[in-house]
């Protein structure tokens, strides 16, 4: 995917200026003529636009209502525009509409205080649409599945830490950094994430598409690194809202091993936490009041990423190009200096010849100023 960087003061209102685009019939139309193989210029397409732009007004009205909302509703706002951005995806996508009558996703009977308790399962419905178009999988398989905030967060790359410290577990995201030396482009993780084999081996052989894109790393208890495969042009790395990578795994549960995109987790918690803070109030509430309590310091933060995030991988997907918001001034990107190293030496060797055919000019000058005084040519 192309990746484009956009200077702004303003990343989330510059963000959702880019959405405007679609706010337009007539540009709704153009890109389904572009991108679907199947266009023509009837009625029925006509009706995709207007319901393009819907999805995408409504979406936008759903998220700037949820900036000034408490924790108590935000969820619902937040739920309800990711639905409307996810209808606007699956049409972009597909060509065509999801005509689901239902979210796709369902509550366990739920009796416990215990938001951990609290789970949620696949069904028949939008949140399938969604799958089917972004994972490409079998759509049979993840029904047996269910999840709870601990399975969801751990999957979200800008809540490592504190998924780690408030859960007492290792999140599936690893960060990594990216370096160059004589050999090619290595990714370097540091830290003690990898204490036994078992976990080193579930971890890569279930990071979907490794292979594909790295070859075998070199793994110890305290740092592991991987070389990328210079004919691959794409990459599995997921980068987080401040544009660090991070390699995520697949959720293990009773050795049954599953993979979400972004868009799909963070849809998945927003349903969750949705359905918690209109229907399950007690364990919300109390939860919510507690002094010390356990688990709404990492949902509230959740909530401020995704309002930033959510919207951004969906613009993303439907532009087919990574959008980068950044309030950072300009400065050089994609800096090697191997590449440039010979042009370096070159315009230092010419600046040196220069100054020294400057000197010997001055030299020269200086000898014949003195003669002149001296009256040696005279």
């Amino acid at each position: 995917m192309e990746k484009e960087i956009i200077l702004t003061e303003n990343p989330n209102k510059e963000l959702w200026n880019q959405f405007k685009q679609f706010e337009n019939i007539d540009i709704c139309l153009n890109y389904f003529k572009k991108n679907c193989k199947k266009f023509d210029n009837s009625e029925k397409f006509e009706k995709r636009a207007y319901l393009m732009k819907y999805y995408i007004t409504q979406a936008k009205e759903y998220y700037v209502s949820s900036r000034d909302a408490s924790v108590l509703t935000k969820p619902t706002l937040l739920y309800y525009g990711a639905s409307c951005l996810v209808k606007a995806l699956i049409l972009a996508k597909r060509c065509y509409q999801d005509d689901s009558t239902g979210h796709g996703l369902n509550v366990h009977k739920f009796k416990s205080e215990d938001l951990l308790d609290f789970k949620i399962y696949p069904v028949t419905g939008t949140f399938l649409q969604l799958y089917q178009v972004l994972e490409n999988s079998d759509i049979s398989y993840i029904k047996s599945f269910d999840f709870n905030l601990d399975d969801l967060f751990s999957f979200i790359p800008e809540l490592k830490d504190d998924y780690e410290m408030i859960f007492n577990k290792k999140s599936l995201a690893i960060k990594v950094d990216r370096v160059k030396d004589e050999n090619g482009v290595y990714l370097f993780y540091q830290g003690d994430y990898f204490d036994n084999e078992d976990l080193i081996n579930n971890y890569f052989n279930n990071l979907p598409n490794f292979e594909k894109y790295y070859f075998t790393p070199n793994v110890s208890k305290d740092h592991m690194s991987c070389y990328k495969k210079p004919y691959e042009k794409g990459d599995i790395v997921i980068r987080n809202i401040m544009g660090e990578e991070f390699f995520i795994s697949s959720l293990n549960q009773d050795n049954r091993f599953i993979y979400f995109s972004q868009i799909t987790v963070h849809f998945l918690i927003l349903y969750l936490l949705s359905m918690l803070s209109r229907y399950y109030i007690n364990p919300w509430v109390s939860e919510n009041s507690l002094d010390e309590n356990r688990y709404f310091y990492i949902i509230e933060k959740f909530l401020d990423i995704n309002m930033r995030k959510f919207p951004n991988l969906i613009l993303n997907e439907i532009l087919n190009k990574e959008l980068i918001f950044s309030v950072e001034y300009y400065k050089p990107s994609g800096f090697d200096f191997d590449n440039i190293k010979g042009l370096v030496e070159e315009i230092v060797n010419e600046s040196i010849e220069e100054n020294n055919l400057r000197e010997e000019k001055e030299e020269i000058k200086r000898k014949f100023m003195d003669d002149v005084y001296s009256g040696r040519n005279w």
